[in-house]
């Protein structure tokens, strides 16, 4: 018994560092599964931002490690942040986004009720970034999130088909299904069956560098008065920015602001590169 369940450890070990490629390739070594800095402030009121901003991970990812740059700058910009780790296998803490997405969208559901009970907000806005943007649109469409869903930003997320098999598909495919229940949800059309609510507003942010999610189109929603698709390139050409930089980027940053806040916009600064 005790050297199957290791072999499963390490079978889960090795499809942790295929899927760690998915959405953050720093998560080889996982930092605390604990929430960053300035979110979860329970007391946190703001006047000139009182829709709660809630943060959705990706795959192989953590609330801390995903967010742990964009929490406090959202935070210094007047923001109440929270965030959650979701989707966790069993044996595995901190290494959320694993589970099926199913159980993921289920927990992201739960917490929204506790961030909506705990601030008395009944309107929320997401920034979700690879999988985070995907679970995020899911709970929109299964657990009726529309009705509390004020501005989605979604950061190098799947939102409008599979990835073609230039980025993520062949590492889904080579991993295990016993160690990833997820896999093979994120390589089905019907996982990405979105509608556009139209008292929702869409910002979808893309980088033409990034080396997981490609075509470029696949983060980008049909046109409409709600929807601003955003790519990188179009205001910073030669800047490179990469899949796990898409949270961390400061030039990222300011588009997601932008999107959280359409009617303060302020173009991007270009740079620093981040092309991992």
């Amino acid at each position: 018994m005790r050297r199957e369940s290791t072999r499963k450890l390490s079978a889960t070990a090795a499809a942790i560092a295929a899927t760690a490629l998915l959405a953050t390739p720093t998560t080889a070594s996982a930092e605390p599964d604990i929430p960053p800095p300035g979110a979860n402030n329970w007391s946190c009121k703001s006047a000139a931002h009182p829709t709660p901003v809630i943060l959705v991970h990706g795959t192989s990812a953590n609330q801390n490690q995903n967010w742990h740059v964009l929490s406090p700058a959202l935070t210094r910009a007047g923001y109440c942040v929270y965030t959650v780790t979701m989707g966790e296998l069993p044996g595995l803490p901190g290494y959320g986004g694993l589970a099926p997405m199913t159980q993921s969208v289920r927990q992201l559901a739960t917490f929204t009720k506790k961030v909506m009970a705990r601030t008395g907000s009944d309107k929320l806005d997401f920034v979700g970034h690879s999988q985070g943007a995907t679970i995020q649109l899911t709970y929109l469409r299964d657990y009726g999130g529309a009705r509390h869903a004020h501005r989605v930003v979604n950061l190098a997320g799947v939102v409008s088909g599979p990835p073609s098999v230039d980025g993520m598909a062949p590492i889904l495919r080579s991993v295990p299904r016993n160690v990833c229940p997820l896999c093979d949800q994120l390589t089905n059309p019907a996982t990405y069956r979105f509608r556009n609510y139209p008292d929702v507003t869409y910002t979808n942010i893309a980088s033409s560098t990034d080396q997981v999610v490609n075509p470029n189109s696949v983060s980008f929603m049909r046109p409409a008065r709600n929807v601003r698709n955003v790519l990188v390139q179009s205001s910073c050409p030669h800047m490179r920015v990469g899949h796990d930089a898409m949270s961390k980027s400061p030039t990222v940053r300011r588009m997601i602001l932008n999107g959280l806040d359409p009617d303060h916009t302020k173009r991007p600064k270009c740079g620093p590169d981040m092309p991992n």
